[in-house]
C-alpha cells in the first residue's frame, strides 16, 4: 500500500463526508473505490479525459451516488450492508453464506442497473475470516456477478478480517457502474403513469422460501426492464419498504401518486435485499410487461 495526498474543493469534500457518513465508511475507502472505478472505466471506453475534482458533481437518486466524471459519463455507486445475517453463532438470522454473498450483491448490483448503467466492478468488505465463511461468500459474489455477464476474476476485489474472530457476520458490498448521460435512466416518470410493484417484501427467512418459490426479481429481470421502452423509472424497494419509494418518487418528480384502494402488498413492511422493483410506466405496457416478467405483478397507483 503506497499513500497518495490530494487537494479537493470544499463542496467536494463536503459532498464526500456526506456520503461517507451515511454510509458509514472512510473517507479513504470511498475516493480508493471512486479511482478503481474511474480506471475501470476509462479502460473499457478507450479514453482518458483530464478531469478536474472541482468539476466533479455528486448527485443522489434514492441510495445511489452519481458522478460526473466527463461531459457525457457518469459513474454510479451502489451500496449495501448486512449485520448479523449469516451462519455465525450468535447471527439473528441463519443463512447460509454463499446465499447471503449472492443476495447482498444482487442489492448493489440491481441500484446500480436502476439507473441504466452497466455494473463494471464490485467491492466486498467482510467482517469474517476467509478461510470459511468469507470464502462462501465470495462465491456467492462470484455467482451472482457471473449471472449478468461479469467476468469474477476481473470485477471483484475484497477484504476480509484476518486480525480477529467476529462473533457476527458482517458485510459491505459496493457496486461500481458507467452509463452516458443519454443512457441515464432517473426523473422519467410521466403523468397518467401506472405505479407497478414487481415481487413481494419479504424479510429473513422469508426470503430463502421466496427464491425458492422464484418470486424475487433478480438482475436479469432489471436488465430486461431496461430494454422497454414503456418504462420509466425503476426503482428497487428495500428495507424501508414500498410506501418509502413511492413517496421518494413523487417527491422526485413533483407529482402526486394515487394508490389503488384495494391493494394486496404491505405498503409498510421491510422488503430486504430488494425483493421488490416498483416501475412507473406507461399504461399500454402493462399487458407486454405481464408477459414479459415472470414474477408477481400488481399495479398500485397512478401518477397525477
Amino acid at each position: 500500500m503506497s499513500v497518495i495526498n490530494l487537494r479537493v474543493s470544499k463542496k467536494l469534500r463536503n459532498e464526500i463526508e456526506s456520503i461517507t457518513k451515511t454510509y458509514s465508511i472512510t473517507k479513504s475507502e470511498f475516493i480508493r473505490q471512486a479511482l478503481v472505478f474511474y480506471l475501470q472505466a476509462m479502460n473499457r471506453e478507450g479514453t482518458f479525459d483530464k478531469v478536474e475534482a472541482s468539476k466533479i458533481r455528486v448527485r443522489r437518486w434514492r441510495d445511489v451516488i452519481i458522478l460526473s466524471i466527463s461531459s457525457n459519463l457518469y459513474m454510479v455507486i451502489g451500496l449495501t450492508s448486512a449485520g448479523g445475517i449469516g451462519p455465525k453463532p450468535k447471527d439473528n438470522v441463519k443463512v447460509d453464506g454463499k446465499v447471503l454473498g449472492r443476495h447482498m450483491t444482487r442489492v448493489a448490483l440491481m441500484d446500480v442497473l436502476s439507473v441504466g448503467a452497466s455494473p463494471i466492478f464490485i467491492t466486498a468488505n467482510l467482517g469474517v475470516k476467509r478461510e470459511g465463511i468469507g470464502s462462501a461468500i465470495i462465491e456467492g459474489i462470484r455467482e451472482e456477478v457471473i449471472r449478468i455477464g461479469m467476468n469474477p476474476n476481473e470485477a471483484i476485489a475484497e477484504n476480509t478480517e484476518e486480525n480477529f474472530e467476529t462473533e457476527q457476520t458482517s458485510v459491505g458490498i459496493t457496486a461500481l457502474g458507467l452509463v452516458k448521460q443519454e443512457d441515464l435512466r432517473i426523473g422519467l416518470t410521466m403523468p397518467g403513469d401506472f405505479i407497478v410493484a414487481i415481487g413481494k417484501p419479504l424479510i429473513g427467512e422469508e426470503v430463502i422460501l421466496g427464491e425458492v418459490r422464484g418470486i424475487i426479481p433478480n438482475c436479469n429481470d432489471m436488465i430486461k426492464l431496461n430494454r422497454m421502452d414503456f418504462v420509466h423509472d425503476i426503482l428497487p424497494v428495500g428495507s424501508f419498504g414500498i410506501n418509502h419509494e413511492i413517496l421518494a418518487l413523487s417527491h422526485a418528480i413533483g407529482r402526486g401518486i394515487t394508490l389503488n384502494r384495494s391493494v394486496n402488498l404491505n405498503l409498510e413492511k421491510s422488503a430486504g435485499p430488494a425483493t421488490v422493483i416498483l416501475v412507473s410506466l406507461d399504461k399500454s405496457g402493462l399487458k407486454k410487461l405481464s408477459s414479459l416478467i415472470t414474477k408477481p405483478l400488481e399495479v398500485l397507483g397512478e401518477v397525477n
